[in-house]
């Protein structure tokens, strides 16, 4: 459920969800830099290195900025997607209203969006079904990656709705339609929760 700030103002959490190195930081600075909506600043708060001093195989704690379009406010957060960073990932979600869940879509890392998203499943259990949910298949303008169809059969064995959005992070494809679908969906179960 939505905060409401005094002036009116509607206030939603969407969480970016997903392993890691799936697109969740690429999209959410496509947002930022590209497409008009941020309120304020971008944070990203890092994490620590591998032994090696590689930060990139370990990826940032989360990405936090802040949106608006019309008389809504839109909380956006990414998750760490590294494997060591579940019980963070579990305070992330805590009062979210809609989630993007970013999967990869190279076939070398099949076994990491499920294990991401039966972790989501299992932090959220029956309260996913209530949640807007969609699936940003990203990556998918590389050769020999998985397809809609391979998703769609995911999420209807584990009996999860979610529409499926082909993106590709890097170059923006169909990264602001995924976010505008989660966001409609967010905004109309407000609504209709209203009623």
């Amino acid at each position: 459920m939505p905060s409401r700030r005094a002036d009116g103002t509607l206030v939603f959490k969407i969480v970016y969800y997903g392993p890691s190195l799936a697109g969740k930081t690429t999209s959410i600075n496509w947002l930022y830099e590209k497409e008009g909506i941020a309120v304020g600043e971008l944070t990203s708060v890092k994490g620590g290195t591998d032994a090696k001093g590689d930060m990139s195989k370990i990826g940032g704690f989360f990405d936090r900025m802040t949106a608006r379009i019309g008389k809504v406010n839109l909380q956006i957060w990414s998750v760490a997607g590294h494997k060591a960073h579940k019980d963070l990932r579990k305070v992330i979600l805590q009062g979210v209203d809609g989630i993007i869940f970013v999967w990869d879509a190279q076939r070398g890392v099949w076994k990491d969006n499920i294990e991401s998203l039966n972790e989501l499943i299992n932090f959220l259990h029956r309260k996913l079904l209530e949640i807007p949910l969609v699936i940003m298949l990203n990556k998918s303008d590389l050769p020999g990656t998985i397809r809609r169809q391979n998703i769609q059969d995911i999420l209807t064995k584990a009996k999860v709705k979610g529409e499926i959005v082909e993106t590709s992070a890097i170059n923006g494809l169909n990264v602001r339609k995924a976010f505008d679908t989660c966001v409609r969906s967010v905004i109309t179960k407000y609504l209709d929760q209203k009623k």
